[in-house]
């Protein structure tokens, strides 16, 4: 095969090591251009056709030939502009101003790395042409990377304007337009720098024509059929998403035209200029008046809310802002309104706020919902009629608490005429509660209020919840909020509050009321901690299981059921304590609860478990390691807050992990206990099957195995046989790869792998365990502190946590950074690792935490695909960043357990725990966790457990099967999840300001006019040493 020439000015594929800065005065903006380094891709051609094929093999043969053809001379275009206009612009900057550089070049040159990085699978795709014939993988992998979509829908939709600013540089720069020309006639092409500039507008159409041919010429039984089925399907997919982005665009440009001339002066105010502005939501609503209802269509823009009438009710005779002079109308301008300058009032929504620390007044009702249910079903058996002690006057109080707590606004139940035995649902049956439930107020800080009405509950909430996100997109903290983000602004994960979260001066403790059926809990105040600052070192967050009988109060079931449970470890320097959440799905609220001090001691470990008894307490559990103890807690937080059961374990615990009906507690001196449930589904806490493997730092699951990491390997373990059965060694040639294994995540691509004080995350592939790449996380920190802040660490940069959220990757650091990256949606589309993004909100040190809680939205997942698990794709799409050498190797082995003595210090009692004042006492007396009496400075949950006689279950409810169903139905939910990032403290970076704007900014650049008052904001580093919890919120993609 012939590879005659280079492309034009011929680099290195894109890698960690390439800069790629950013000239943004916002967390999404276009990305500052670079002079790009020189790489060795080649032009590369299919040999000539050999004889004896079909006509249909021709056929293909021809349309493959062109579409590398066509691809190669598309790459090449774009390296003209780069290498030979650009690179000789930037390495002057005598003639031509630096922002008109970067707004012309800067997105351009995202385009052309991610065809540079395709341009190496398709060199690997030619060479295996005549023997395969199969193309799909490779086109496929070039057009489901997650960038490609922004990047070319921001292009297009600022060509116009782009060109506009070349002509007019251009016309006023004689230097630079005969600079520009004369590069281009070196090339000896009669091509001009517009014909250059246009192609990026005129790829994907015609890559989706030449895919349809080859799809065309390709049988139904071709093994590349399916494939290139799926790459038409994603071509046609982004042609669609482009042309509707710049449907809207137009709708915008419109839109603010008119506002311009209705009041110049005022439209220069909003924070978005033409370039920056962008049509996030629109709707036909009714606006309500005093004397009527008019129709209207509502623009929810990037910075602004805009009203408009419908082209049907325009007066013929009004003069007045209008865009619809065309035939495809819009309507006439009525209102428009900043979006930082009014208040939404939605009732159901008005409780979505983060970070709340009102407490336990549902809790409160809940208690009382079961006492009056209690008391309701007890005067169902009076023999006589009391006027004053009736059901229905219980029912009626039953009803306004259930709609206080669950916030009802109408819900139909075939159970009201039989109170004897159902309680009554809220029902709201007027026309008014009806009418309000679709209404939004809209309050200006000046003028009158505005009110809207939806054609649905469900669309008032869902307008509501759009505004929300949109001004929270606005907000000063998010402008910036990441650097080198390559995500749509409001997709972007949003600042929202940062926590202390040992801070509950104003939460309530629990104390334990014994109580006839249950165990409820009473109030005692929580003094504020004695500690200046603490350390989120550990978490757990969970949906509670509520099949139990632990929640046979209805709605306390039912109220669980919307919630997450969240449990936050901190630690000071002596002692531990614990700090509970819950989050409300479906509205994004954050409560805190209560809070539980351990004084003296380190607590190591969490881990929720969904199933299984301890004792007689019917419940899902909590378990918690110290430095020689597990600890059980009851999870039905508030209703039992018992401690189950406190056990010694010899050795130091260090990790617990839940799979399978077992638990998993590795200790430092290299044993393992796997817990397993008895036939009667209680836990077996006496006598756990027992290993010495080694000293266990991670768990991961993967499909139905358990991975752990031990020491700098890995070994597999089989829950259906109950042993390990393989061995995963690392190399020993690689320095790196004798380091020890400290953190295991598993996503669609593979196995990440984080090492011990390294700051390099590894990809491996997780059936054949080859390596694909390595994430260098401490070149990106340098990047950004190099470029983006005047910030700097002073310590070396290594990887602490590590999650896979939502399909992005998201990284903790020892120095308080949080990065994440965008990781495409198939397992057989490699990934870009230049696309990695540090957000500007971190932590002073040590991010131990990263934790989503999303909202009760559906939200699909993933399926697997069979062609994930092929060795030659593998190789084939990894080609540049595999190093075969790093490779695991695998063993097959079966571990022998061994008698290891455990000594449970604790008499098991009849009840659902023990006092957790003995249990204390034990561990003050061995392992030197000597615990406080309660003081007025520092004051723990009273964790005591009930008297033995309680039998520790609530009694079971009587089914109700069809008012769960009724009740629990998710209607609506934001669409979009929390995030939770702990560490020591919170430190916002300084923002490196460059003053100069853009036409391709992005959604939430400011303009020029209110970029100067926010400067000052931008510059200083905000540090809080108490502050520990940083709350995010992201939008489903």
């Amino acid at each position: 095969m012939n590879v005659p020439e280079k492309l034009t000015g011929c680099i290195s594929g894109p890698s960690d090591s390439t800069p790629v800065t950013d000239n943004r005065t916002s967390a999404h903006c276009t990305p500052r251009a670079t002079q790009l380094e020189l790489h060795d891709l080649r032009r590369v051609r299919l040999p000539p056709m050999p004889a004896g094929l079909s006509r249909n093999d021709q056929n293909r043969w021809y349309v493959f030939d062109e579409l590398i053809t066509h691809e190669q001379s598309y790459l090449d275009a774009l390296h003209k502009l780069q290498y030979v206009i650009f690179n000789a612009l930037e390495a002057t900057e005598t003639f031509v101003a630096k922002d008109t550089l970067q707004t012309i070049f800067g997105t351009h040159q995202r385009i052309c790395r991610l065809h540079q990085f395709g341009q190496v699978l398709l060199e690997q795709c030619v060479r295996e042409w005549p023997g395969t014939g199969v193309a799909g993988w490779m086109i496929l992998a070039m057009v489901e990377q997650p960038a490609l979509l922004h990047w070319y829908d921001l292009f297009i939709r600022n060509h116009k304007r782009t060109m506009e600013l070349y002509t007019a540089e251009s016309n006023r720069n004689r230097i630079f337009a005969w600079f520009v020309g004369s590069k281009l006639r070196e090339l000896g092409e009669q091509r001009t720098f517009a014909d250059y500039f246009i192609m990026p507008v005129q790829r994907m159409p015609q890559l989706l024509m030449q895919v349809r041919e080859l799809a065309r010429y390709t049988h139904e039984t071709h093994p590349d059929r399916a494939l290139l089925d799926r790459c038409v399907r994603r071509i046609t997919y982004i042609g669609e998403q482009l042309n509707a982005a710049t449907g809207r665009s137009e709708a915008v440009r419109t839109v603010l035209h008119a506002i311009e001339q209705r009041d110049a002066d005022r439209s220069r105010t909003f924070a978005h200029d033409a370039d920056q502005c962008l049509l996030l939501y629109s709707e036909t609503l009714s606006e309500m008046f005093r004397n009527g209802i008019g129709e209207r269509i509502v623009l929810l823009l990037s910075d602004r809310l805009v009203c408009a009438k419908l082209p049907a009710q325009q007066n013929a005779g009004k003069s007045s802002a209008s865009f619809h002079q065309q035939p495809n109308a819009i309507g006439t301008l009525t209102w428009v309104l900043p979006l930082q300058e009014f208040e939404v009032e939605c009732s159901d929504q008005a409780d979505s706020r983060l970070g709340s620390t009102e407490s336990l007044a549902s809790i409160d009702s809940i208690r009382d919902f079961g006492t009056l249910s209690s008391v309701r079903d007890l005067m169902s058996t009076f023999h006589r009629s009391h006027d004053t002690l009736n059901v229905d006057t219980c029912s009626e109080e039953l009803n306004k608490i259930w709609s206080t707590v669950l916030f009802v606004e109408q819900i139909e139940t075939p159970y009201a005429q039989n109170v004897s035995t159902y309680y009554l649902f809220f029902i709201q049956s007027s026309d008014e509660a009806e009418e309000d439930a679709t209404l939004i107020h809209i309050k200006p800080a000046k003028g009158r209020r505005r009110i809207l009405k939806t054609k649905t509950a469900d669309g008032k909430k869902e307008w509501c919840y759009t505004i929300r996100i949109t001004q929270l997109a606005l907000r000063a903290e998010n402008s910036p909020g990441w650097w080198n983000s390559a995500v749509y602004a409001p997709y972007e994960a949003l600042f929202c509050k940062t926590l202390a979260a040992d801070n509950f001066a104003s939460v309530w403790s629990l104390r334990q009321v014994k109580q006839t059926h249950t165990s409820y809990l009473s109030l005692a105040y929580v003094w504020p901690s004695r500690f200046a600052s603490e350390q989120v070192t550990a978490a757990c967050c969970f949906a509670p299981n509520t099949t139990t009988s632990a929640y046979s109060n209805e709605l306390f079931r039912v109220w669980s059921n919307r919630q997450h449970v969240l449990w936050l470890i901190l630690k000071d320097s002596h002692s531990s304590k614990i700090s509970l959440y819950t989050h409300d799905r479906r509205t994004n609220r954050i409560d805190a609860r209560a809070t539980i001090c351990l004084p003296t001691v380190r607590v190591s470990s969490v881990v929720y478990v969904p199933v299984g008894q301890v004792g007689n307490t019917v419940t899902d559990t909590v378990w918690i390691t110290t430095r020689s103890r597990l600890m059980i807690y009851s999870a039905t937080y508030p209703m039992i807050e018992a401690r189950l059961k406190s056990i010694r374990i010899k050795g130091t615990p260090n990790q617990l992990f839940y799979h399978d009906r077992r638990v998993f507690c590795g200790t430092v001196n290299e044993r393992l206990l796997i817990f397993s449930l008895k036939v009667d589904g209680g836990w077996d806490l006496q006598t756990p099957q027992q290993c010495r493997c080694g000293t266990v730092a991670a768990m991961c699951v993967v499909s139905s195995h358990l991975y752990m990491a031990i020491r700098a390997h890995l070994r597999v373990y089989d829950s259906t046989v109950g042993a390990f059965v393989k061995h995963l060694a690392s190399p020993a040639a690689c320095s790196e790869d004798r380091r020890y294994i400290t953190l295991l995540e598993r996503s669609v691509h593979g196995l990440w792998i984080a090492r011990h004080h390294c700051g390099t995350v590894s990809l491996y592939h997780a059936k054949h365990r080859k390596h694909l790449l390595d994430v260098n996380i401490g070149s990106h920190v340098a990047r950004f502190l190099a470029e983006a802040t005047v910030d700097t660490v002073a310590a070396p940069v290594h990887v602490l946590s590590m999650q896979i959220i939502e399909n992005f990757l998201w990284v903790g650091t020892n120095v308080g950074l949080v990065l994440s990256m965008q990781l495409p949606q198939s397992g057989n589309v490699p990934i870009m690792v230049d696309q990695m993004a540090v957000a500007y909100h971190g932590h002073l040190e040590d991010v131990a935490v990263i934790l989503a809680l999303p909202s009760l939205r559906a939200h699909p997942a993933m399926e697997p695909e069979a062609i994930d698990v092929d060795p030659l794709l593998v190789d084939k799409l990894y080609k540049n960043t595999r190093n075969p050498a790093r490779d695991l190797t695998e063993t097959r082995l079966g571990i022998e357990e061994l008698q290891v003595s455990f000594i449970d210090l604790n008499v098991p009692l009849e009840g659902s725990g023990e006092r957790v004042s003995s249990a204390l006492q034990d561990a003050s007396c061995d392992d030197g966790e000597a615990h406080s009496a309660l003081t007025a400075s520092t004051v723990r949950v009273n964790d005591t457990s009930r008297e033995t006689d309680d039998g520790g279950d609530i009694a079971a409810a009587p089914d109700k099967a069809d008012e769960r169903t009724a009740t629990e139905t998710s209607i609506w939910a934001p669409n979009s999840m929390l995030i939770i990032t702990g560490g020591r403290g919170y430190i916002k970076r300084q923002h490196n300001i460059d003053h100069t704007t853009c036409l391709q900014g992005s959604s939430r650049s400011r303009s020029t006019a209110s970029i100067a008052e926010l400067t000052d904001s931008w510059r200083l580093s905000t540090v809080d040493e108490k502050e520990n919890v940083i709350l995010w919120e992201k939008r489903y993609n």
